[in-house]
């Protein structure tokens, strides 16, 4: 966790960091007229299914299975924000259209990711199940590297210090925070798969330093009596957050990846 978020006071050390990684997996399935999707990391879960006629997204329904505000579960009637668009429809598109601010920030590139990956199956039918995976190191003075693979193939990797890219080299000096989406959108326009990486993979780095923390301490909690809300998803809007609860959902999958989409329950609350 950033150390310029307000906190009035933080949250204990999470004595195993250092010595973990972050994972995030997620599982995207295409068939007939059916998309789904999901994802899970130390601090979420989440599932959708996108109904569709090939052209236009005619349904969309949203399972929010762990998270880490109370709140956080308002966000899934914002996905019917999608319902009526297309499905050719850029990234670049999308977030022109549908307010990211306004939605659970990954529930909503679940989502974006989900429907991309209708485009994918379309070039490569072989790939109408694909399995992707994040991993980030515990940063070391600032620094780590973050994979993404895709069915167990690397097909991108970053070194980062302070939230900016030091390699690969073409990427130097490139932010990860302001600025992320207008680089990274021109970067990789003409391929999907590693602008779908590159857009992941920052997400993924924007959570894995949550491990810093163990914010199942704060279990119970009413954040917005320790920080201001930022609007920077619906949970942190400033009508919802002073509403919210922090949960009991931090988990750890450093040993144990296989238990990544397979949606033990969460540990029950305090």
């Amino acid at each position: 966790m950033a150390k310029d978020i307000p906190f009035k006071f933080y949250p204990p050390s999470n004595p195993d960091f250092g010595s973990g990684c972050y994972r995030r997996r997620l599982r995207l399935i295409a068939q007939d007229g059916l998309l789904t999707g999901e994802l899970e990391d130390c601090n979420h879960a989440f599932k959708v299914s996108i109904e569709h006629d090939e052209n236009l997204i005619t349904a969309v329904f949203g399972e929010a299975i762990r998270h880490p505000l109370s709140t956080c579960p308002g966000a899934l009637s914002k996905l019917q924000s999608f319902v009526g668009l297309r499905l050719d429809n850029s990234i670049a598109d999308f977030f022109q259209t549908i307010n990211a601010r306004q939605n659970c920030t990954h529930l909503y590139d679940l989502t974006l990711s989900t429907i991309g990956h209708y485009q994918r199956v379309l070039s490569e039918p072989e790939l109408a199940q694909v399995i992707i995976d994040i991993t980030i190191p515990d940063a070391v003075d600032g620094k780590s590297d973050a994979s993404y693979q895709l069915n167990g193939k690397e097909i991108l990797r970053w070194s980062i210090k302070n939230w900016k890219i030091e390699a690969p080299g073409e990427l130097q000096g490139k932010p990860l925070r302001r600025g992320f989406i207008g680089w990274v959108s021109e970067h990789y326009a003409d391929n999907y798969d590693l602008l779908e990486a590159a857009l992941q993979t920052q997400k993924g780095h924007l959570v894995s330093v949550a491990r810093e923390y163990d914010m199942n301490a704060l279990a119970g909690t009413q954040p917005g009596k320790l920080y201001d809300a930022t609007g920077v998803c619906h949970a942190h809007q400033p009508d919802i957050f002073h509403q919210a609860v922090q949960l009991n959902t931090q988990r750890d999958f450093t040993d144990t990846p296989e238990q990544l989409l397979r949606f033990i329950p969460e540990i029950p609350d305090l």
